[in-house]
């Protein structure tokens, strides 16, 4: 009796070392004996992706992939697998899949400047968004949010002073993701904690990381009606609103499925200056990585059917996507432009030097480092002058 006591006693204890046994046996083989080809990486992001996959379970596998690959394989590499997958199936979870990224590149660096310097702009930059989400998972909750908020991308990148402003965009959008984990998903208290900021492109840039964690967050947000799932902007301040119209034009695109025409006619229940941004935001919202400049471009004369205004914004806000998209690089807007209606192409490039001098660095200049690749002499000094600052309108 005694016997069968103790054995049931050690009973408990002898299925605990078989499962952990287990567990660290196929952990270990899941990274050695598999981890040595490239071809894992693509193999492994579709499983993660699937479609039978619900979001949690999705979003786990991912996060769990991204530590064995950021341990594995060069950023580059990465990318370029993902990247070779049909949009379709590489749009299903590259953006996720990149934050999870940035997270694991701020444990191993434990610095934002160096993980941000090794980092990718693929999938919309998810990676440098990840990057501070994880700063303020590891310091955020215990220290000084104020100071974190003021300091932290001007101290990390301060030693770095041939970086673009475009970059230096990307750190505090993503404050404004990491903003939202501490605040527990608080919209007003991040929106809050981004005023803090000294600048207002500082300040905006951190909205639209607010704002893009508040939308893409919202469980089935494209399965009901808009209002259900969107704050209301107008007790916002002035700032904020802006934002926050431009941000409902995200909410519009997702939930008409992508379909930019009709997102475009959703904004239209708005008024002026509202309207306005909601039919910028549609526009900044619809390119995507992989895609050609020149489809962008045939997207947005599709939309002529709803407004010219809504075509104007089409262009204003696509520019402002590829320049991100592309890190500054001045092919895609280009080529972008070159695809316009010909009667808005003087609007087009102004826009495309308005926008490209964001990422221009201290080493650069607009003529030969931005405006370089336009054939069109007058064109190309129009975007010389929209990357000078000089106010036209066309």
């Amino acid at each position: 009796m005694i016997s069968s006591v103790k054995n049931l006693f050690f009973l408990p204890l002898i299925l605990f070392v078989i499962i952990i046994g287990y567990y660290s046996y196929t952990t270990f083989v899941y990274k050695t004996a598999h981890v040595h080809t490239l071809s894992f990486v693509k193999e492994e992001y579709l499983r993660c992706v699937s479609k039978d996959k619900n979001d949690d379970a999705k979003e786990s596998c991912l996060e769990a992939l991204s530590v064995v690959t950021y341990d594995s394989f060069s950023i580059k590499d990465i990318t370029t697998e993902i990247d070779s997958l049909p949009n379709e199936e590489k749009n299903r979870g590259c953006h996720k899949m990149m934050h999870y990224l940035g997270w694991r590149a701020f444990v191993v660096k434990q610095d934002v400047a160096t993980a941000f310097l090794q980092s990718s702009e693929f999938c919309n930059s998810g990676m440098y968004h990840g990057i501070m989400e994880e700063y303020l998972r590891e310091h955020g909750l215990q220290g000084d949010i104020t100071h974190i908020v003021t300091h932290v991308c001007t101290d990390s990148l301060a030693n770095y002073p041939d970086l673009s402003e475009g970059i230096k965009s990307l750190c505090y959008h993503g404050l404004g993701h990491g903003l939202m984990y501490i605040t527990t998903s608080d919209l007003r208290a991040s929106l809050d904690y981004c005023d803090l900021l000294s600048s207002a492109q500082q300040q905006q840039s951190c909205y639209g990381g607010v704002f893009m964690e508040y939308t893409m967050s919202k469980p089935n947000i494209a399965s009901v009606d808009i209002e259900d799932n969107y704050p209301h902007c107008e007790p916002l301040t002035v700032h904020q609103k802006t934002f926050c119209y431009f941000n409902q034009g995200l909410s519009y695109l997702i939930r008409e499925h992508g379909n930019v025409t009709k997102a475009m006619r959703s904004c239209l229940v708005l008024v002026g200056d509202d309207q306005h941004e909601c039919l910028l935001g549609v526009g900044a919202s619809f390119p995507s990585p992989g895609g050609s400049s020149a489809d962008f471009a045939a997207t947005c004369l599709s939309v002529l059917k709803v407004s010219k205004d809504a075509y104007r914004a089409c262009i204003e806000g696509g520019l402002r996507s590829i320049a991100q998209l592309d890190q500054g690089g001045a092919r895609g807007a280009t080529q972008f432009c070159e695809t316009a209606m010909r009667e808005e192409m003087p609007f087009c490039y102004y826009k495309m030097g308005l926008n490209l001098k964001e990422w221009i660095t201290p080493s650069q200049n607009m003529e030969h480092n931005k405006c370089n690749l336009i054939s069109d002499s007058v064109f190309k000094n129009i975007c010389i002058e929209g990357g000078s600052g000089i106010y036209k309108t066309y």
